[in-house]
């Protein structure tokens, strides 16, 4: 009869989904603190502790395995749209396999039992399982580095939740050390979106000016009134044009990679690197 240690059980899949959101972070190019890998990997963990200590045969289905799948997504990388999240999602569950599929081969090689139900299980000592933990929590660190690395282009990203007029998106932007924009009134940092991803957090009765940005004076006077204390125009430079404005204006709160960020928020006409950006920002 084989013994199965809870608190090995819950350590061993806390570190493994851990690692398995952090791989899926990496490879999506999508910014994820470690807490929210912790909480997700958090998600895991009693999962597969549940499955061995609640003897109802439902749990170990593969359609409450899916459903925990996407929670654990949810939690780590949120929901900005239905298609960015079904990608990362895929990504999670491809990874997962092919993670399991490997721990499997290596149990049939090694006559090792590394799967417990629904979990990952191995019996060694449970000082070794938190070793493991600390590890991964540092290397995760050192790794990250308060940012992802985009995989297609060796740039720098950061994650961004943006509230304002009381919506609120989640966006990746391109970290753009050359970007020293700042309002010359307030001397608060201009982060740059796209008019795209602008017009999800303005309402419906101002998105007209979005049309009309190329002239950004005739793009100002078509602000609802309600909403022009949030706006101004800000000059910029920038190689082939001098003396040209942008249209800004102030969220409620913005978040970049978790830590709150004041500054304001430029409209730009086009979008950034052929749309792969939602915007810039200079840190």
């Amino acid at each position: 009869m084989r013994v199965i240690y809870i608190d090995v059980l819950f350590g061993i899949n806390l570190t493994i989904d851990y690692m398995l959101l952090f791989a899926t972070s990496r490879i999506s190019g999508v910014y994820v603190s470690r807490i929210r890998l912790f909480l997700g990997g958090l998600i895991g963990a009693l999962y597969a502790v549940s499955v061995v200590t609640i003897p109802v045969a439902f749990l170990s289905s593969s359609l409450i395995k899916l459903f925990v799948g996407c929670l654990m997504v949810f939690i780590c990388f949120g929901y900005v749209d239905l298609k960015r999240f079904i990608k990362i999602l895929f990504l999670f569950i491809a990874i997962s396999f092919a993670i399991a599929g490997l721990i499997l081969a290596l149990g049939n090689f090694s006559d090792i039992g590394f799967f417990a139900n629904g979990g990952y299980y191995v019996n060694v000592p449970f000082r070794v399982v938190v070793f493991a933990m600390i590890v991964s929590w540092v290397l995760t660190g050192f790794v990250f580095s308060s940012s992802a690395s985009d995989k297609v282009n060796p740039q720098k990203t950061v994650n961004a939740i943006i509230k304002f007029n009381n919506k609120s998106i989640e966006t990746i932007l391109l970290l753009d050390t050359g970007n020293n924009l700042h309002d010359p009134i307030s001397g608060k940092p201009v982060m740059i979106l796209d008019k795209i991803t602008a017009s999800k957090l303005l309402p419906l009765s101002s998105l007209k000016l979005l049309s009309r940005l190329e002239n950004v004076s005739e793009a100002f006077s078509h602000i609802p009134d309600d909403l022009k204390k949030y706006f101004r125009l800000v000059p910029f430079h920038a190689v082939g044009k001098s003396n040209g404005l942008l249209l800004c204006f102030r969220a409620d709160k913005i978040l970049v990679n978790g830590k709150v960020w004041c500054g304001l928020i430029a409209i730009n006409p086009e979008q950034i690197h052929d749309g792969k950006y939602s915007g810039l920002i200079g840190l």
